[in-house]
């Protein structure tokens, strides 16, 4: 199957593009590259074109064979991560780690158990183990995708155990504290208005963040999580917390809530914190355990907070019922505590001997 360097003259130089014919028709692919009539740059551009036309020709026949392209199973996987192009926190976090990592620039083919449980220990030196959880679980996804292109033939991170995480404990206010807040001035009054609706409500950070007025209607809210993509409709009962809280600053700007950064809403909370007397690290997910908790204290079902919270799975909702638990487990143990003294049975009078 040949692959063609073509060229198309233009007013900022001639552009180049590939064409093939395949599966009855055929394609192009622009390759964003010009010549401009600067002959040594044109030559290095051209002999760039043409390793792209030979890769590209490569894997067109490759995949008339159903197997990978030699070019792809000898390219260095930190290259390889790249090429995948994957958006996300979590993508950037295992790039980083893997761009530390000494074995990264093996070849994609080359890629076995061996690496993997090296990537592994690699990982829990740098990095705790739940965080090292995600970014693993990433990495595993990437040689997903080497396996769907048949560049290697079966994911190696799946053979081994994966890393566990550690349950951490949920640090959460208690409704004194939520009030010693709402008591207290914020010097950013919008961060102050969104953390006490979270608090109420369980959105998340991201959620509350990209809230619009659009998505508010006859007391509904209407919107997609950011994290999990799902769609989610949440009622807030009118005259309560939540409602009032929401509504208390309405304006002619899409936003529900005018939010800054992270790293500045996080460090105002830290001193609205202080000013409210309250000695917990502040941060702005606490708003979202908060609501949790307080939920299932109050007697909601755990399967009404799952959805509330938006959880894909109820066992991620569990570990707050752990926390209510233990409160309970608390309240038990603090009742006051009394002098048993046991009344002795009754003497059987027919066993008794009379002198």
């Amino acid at each position: 199957m040949k692959v063609a360097l073509k060229k198309r003259p233009g007013k900022r130089g001639t552009s180049l593009f590939l064409s093939w014919w395949a599966g009855g028709k055929w394609n192009y692919e622009f390759l964003k590259l010009r010549l401009i009539g600067d002959k040594i740059r044109d030559r290095e551009t051209m002999r760039l074109a043409e390793k792209i036309r030979a890769n590209r020709e490569e894997e067109v026949e490759s995949r008339g064979r159903g197997t990978a392209p030699t070019f792809k199973r000898k390219m260095p996987f930190i290259q390889y991560y790249e090429s995948l192009n994957k958006e996300g926190r979590n993508w950037r976090a295992c790039y980083f780690h893997l761009k530390a990592f000494p074995a990264a620039g093996i070849a994609v083919g080359s890629i076995s158990e061996k690496w993997v449980e090296q990537f592994k220990e690699f990982l829990l030196k740098r990095i705790s183990a739940n965080t090292a959880h995600v970014v693993f679980s990433t990495l595993k996804a990437a040689l997903s995708c080497a396996v769907k292109e048949r560049i290697i033939p079966y994911n190696p991170a799946s053979m081994g155990a994966g890393i566990k995480k550690t349950e951490v404990e949920i640090e959460y206010l208690t409704s004194a504290e939520v009030k010693a807040l709402a008591d207290t001035p914020c010097n950013d009054p919008e961060l102050k208005r969104a953390f006490l609706f979270c608090c109420y409500s369980g959105l998340r950070y991201s959620d509350v963040k990209a809230l619009q007025w659009e998505n508010y209607k006859d007391g509904k809210l209407k919107f997609r999580q950011k994290k999990t993509g799902g769609f989610e409709y949440m009622t807030l009962p009118k005259d309560r917390p939540a409602e009032k809280l929401l509504n208390a600053n309405r304006s002619n700007m899409p936003f529900i809530f005018q939010l800054q950064g992270k790293s500045a809403v996080n460090s105002n909370l830290r001193k609205w914190a202080a000013a409210a007397g309250i000695k917990k690290h502040l941060h702005f997910h606490m708003s979202r355990h908060t609501a949790a908790t307080r939920m299932l204290e109050e007697g909601v079902d755990l399967f009404t907070v799952s959805k509330i919270l938006g959880h894909s799975t109820i066992s991620t909702t569990q570990r707050y019922a752990k926390v209510t638990d233990a409160k309970k487990e608390a309240a038990m143990a603090s009742l006051p505590d009394i002098s048993i003294g046991l009344d002795k049975p009754a003497a059987d009078e027919s066993k008794i001997e009379y002198l």
